[in-house]
Formats: structure tokens, C-alpha cells, sequence
């Protein structure tokens, strides 16, 4: 009687872990899917952008680029009404470094505007040291802070700057 009762004990034990197996999985599956949704608002949000810089270049009447500016504008804001967020567990170390990062990103968009070919020189070397292998100059101080963020920032912000060195007017206007 007792083995029985231990054989279904572990029965229950296998099915509960089966159970919880499949739910991490879709844990992962849904916090990609959002972090996949965040970047694909950012890419829309960077296009619109594009386009109303093209709109500003080309000969269209005064009418018609109004019109195309005023949908852009319509078009920006409901990309950013809906909002995203993943959150990423840290400790106070990963915290810390973060924080020190956005400082010093902050700094350089700062700088844009007095120095911009120094900032652009940064930039570069800063997406450098966030590559696993480089291909020029790192910065050993900014290295050691990203090695101390966790894996999701470590990835996010290796996009962020890749995403600057391709789109200069985000750097330039202001926007991260």
C-alpha cells in the first residue's frame, strides 16, 4: 500500500514539473513576443521619422505635404499609444551599471550638438566594445559596466547604439 501511494506521489510530482515546463516555456515565448513588439514599434516609429525627413526634401505642393506631415503626425502618436514593457529583473550591481550607462549615453547625446564628430568617434567605440568581437577601439571602463548588466541589457544596448550609428537623426533630434 505505502509504494502505492509513493509511485503516485511521484506520478503527481512528474505531471507538476510537465506543468511547469510548459509554462516557462510560454513565459519565454510571451516575453519575446513583447520585447519582438517593442522593437517593432521603435522601427516603425524610426520610418515615420525617415519619412517625414524624405517629405521635407522632395516637391510636393504645400497641400500635399501638410497633408502627408499631418498623417505621419497621426500615425506617430497611435504608435506610441500603445505601449510595451518588458521589465528585467536586476540586482544592485546590474542596477548600478545600467544606471552608470544611461548616464553616460545621456552625456553624449548632451555633446551632440557642440562636438558632433567626437560623439560620433564615441558612439562607435562604444558599439565596438559592445560586440563580441570588435572591430576597433573599446572603451575598458564602459566594457567593464556592460559585462556587469544582465544579458537583456547587455542586447539592448548593443541595439540601441547600432540603431543610433544607422539613424543619426534619432542622435541628432534628441529621441532615444
Amino acid at each position: 500500500m505505502a509504494a502505492s501511494l509513493e509511485r503516485e506521489d511521484e506520478d503527481d510530482s512528474a505531471r507538476l514539473l510537465t506543468f511547469l515546463d510548459e509554462a516557462e516555456k510560454r513565459v519565454e515565448s510571451f516575453r519575446t513576443q513583447a520585447v519582438y513588439l517593442m522593437q517593432e514599434k521603435a522601427s516603425l516609429l524610426t520610418i515615420l521619422q525617415q519619412l517625414k525627413e524624405e517629405s521635407l526634401k522632395c516637391s510636393l505642393s504645400e497641400g500635399d505635404r501638410e497633408q502627408f506631415l499631418v498623417n505621419i503626425d497621426r500615425l506617430r502618436k497611435r504608435s506610441k499609444s500603445a505601449t510595451i514593457e518588458v521589465n528585467t529583473v536586476r540586482n544592485e550591481t546590474q542596477e548600478e551599471a545600467l544606471s552608470k550607462i544611461n548616464d553616460i549615453l545621456d552625456q553624449l547625446q548632451c555633446d551632440f550638438n557642440d562636438q558632433p564628430e567626437k560623439c560620433w568617434k564615441q558612439l562607435q567605440i562604444y558599439y565596438n566594445t559592445c560586440l563580441a568581437e570588435s572591430r576597433g577601439a573599446v572603451d575598458a571602463r564602459f566594457q567593464n559596466l556592460v559585462l556587469d548588466c544582465t544579458v537583456d541589457d547587455q542586447k539592448n544596448l548593443r541595439q540601441k547604439l547600432d540603431s543610433w550609428l544607422r539613424n543619426k537623426d534619432i542622435m541628432s533630434d534628441g529621441r532615444l
